[in-house]
């Protein structure tokens, strides 16, 4: 990872209903076994380095993660180089807008 990098992670830290599951598989792309695991495994379920040449579809993803993350225990966090720090859903949205 380039030190000068931004980087946000999501994290589910519970299993939420399997309704919630599906929609996060959908959006994620990925199979809803893989999905739990992470879950179960407190594993980002998304990594996204930031500002770059896909930081329109990088932000509506990560918003759309954090629509569906939204009243369930999960964290959020900042990576810059190896450093990582957590911050709150607000906070990431403010970024993702930013002009």
């Amino acid at each position: 990872m380039n030190p000068d990098e931004v980087s946000v992670s999501i994290t589910l830290l519970e299993l939420p209903p399997p309704r919630a599951l599906t929609r996060l598989r959908r959006e994620l792309g990925l199979p809803l076994s893989e999905v739990q695991r992470r879950v179960e495994a407190r594993e980002p379920l998304v990594l996204e380095t930031l500002f770059g040449n896909d930081h329109l579809e990088v932000a509506r993803r990560l918003t759309a993660v954090l629509d569906l993350v939204e009243g369930h225990d999960h964290e959020v966090r900042e990576l810059v180089g190896a450093e990582a720090d957590r911050i709150d859903a607000d906070t990431l949205r403010n970024i993702l807008t930013a002009p």
